[in-house]
C-alpha cells in the first residue's frame, strides 16, 4: 500500500507556528498513521474522520521518518519502517485513505497530513495491510 498526500490545515498551521515562532506551539513527541474508510481532506479533523474500526484488531501505527532528501527536485521524507495494520478480524472493510496524526487514539489530536490511497484496499479476515518503508507514506515539499 502506498500513500502519498498533502499536509492538512492543522499540520500547516502547526508547521508555520513552529517555524515562525507564532504563539507557543508544541512539536509532536510522536506521530501515528491511521486508516480511514472515507475521504480525509485538508480540512478534516480527527473528530470528522471515518476511521477503520475492527475492535482490538486495528490501531494507529507509530511512525518515524527519514532525513529529508532530494527526490525529483522535491524535498522528500518517507516512513523508515513498515507500518502493519491488523491482522483483521473483519473482512471487507474498504480502506480508502490514510492520515498522519500526533495521537495514538481518540479525537483530541491534530491531523498533520492526509492521503488518498488511490485504490481501495479491502481487509481480509486474518490478514494485514502494510504501508511499506521507503515507498509507503511519502511526504514532499517543492
Amino acid at each position: 500500500m502506498t500513500a502519498s498526500g498533502k499536509f492538512a490545515d492543522e499540520g500547516n498551521d502547526l508547521a508555520l507556528s513552529l517555524l515562525l515562532h507564532i504563539g507557543t506551539p508544541t512539536a509532536p513527541t510522536a506521530l501515528y498513521v491511521g486508516l480511514a474508510t472515507a475521504a480525509v481532506t485538508e480540512t478534516s479533523t480527527l473528530a470528522t474522520i471515518t476511521e477503520v474500526s475492527d475492535g482490538a484488531y486495528y490501531a494507529r501505527q507509530a511512525v518515524t521518518f527519514s532525513t529529508p532528501g532530494d527526490v525529483g527536485g522535491k524535498r522528500t521524507v518517507h516512513n523508515t519502517g513498515d507500518l502493519t495494520f491488523g491482522a483483521f478480524d473483519t473482512g471487507g472493510i474498504a480502506v480508502t485513505h490514510a492520515f498522519l496524526t500526533n495521537v495514538a487514539s481518540g479525537t483530541s489530536g491534530k491531523v498533520i497530513a492526509c492521503c488518498d490511497l488511490g485504490t481501495t484496499k479491502y481487509t481480509n479476515t486474518g490478514e494485514t495491510l502494510v504501508i511499506p518503508s521507503t515507498t509507503g507514506f511519502v511526504a514532499s515539499l517543492d
